[in-house]
């Protein structure tokens, strides 16, 4: 569990290119904007830090993946 969660550079490079990727269609899974009064839009902070969540977590699970994958062949 250590080793699947320790972060690396490949894992946060991914994060962040699939979290800004994910803000163009206004934030994947969860949406980062939320209609204020007169139109305007407000930001979750909290919406932003559980898709950070969630993108490195898929991430991990990617490389750890791939990683056993390749080890045993």
């Amino acid at each position: 569990m250590k080793e699947f969660l320790k972060p690396t550079i490949l894992k946060i490079i991914l994060t962040i290119m699939f979290l800004v990727l994910s803000d163009r269609v206004f934030g994947f899974p969860l949406k980062f904007y939320r209609e204020a009064s007169f139109g305007l839009k407000s930001l979750s902070v909290i919406n932003i830090i559980i898709d950070l969540v969630f993108w490195y977590i898929i991430f991990c699970l990617i490389i750890y993946s791939f990683k056993k994958y390749k080890k045993n062949n």
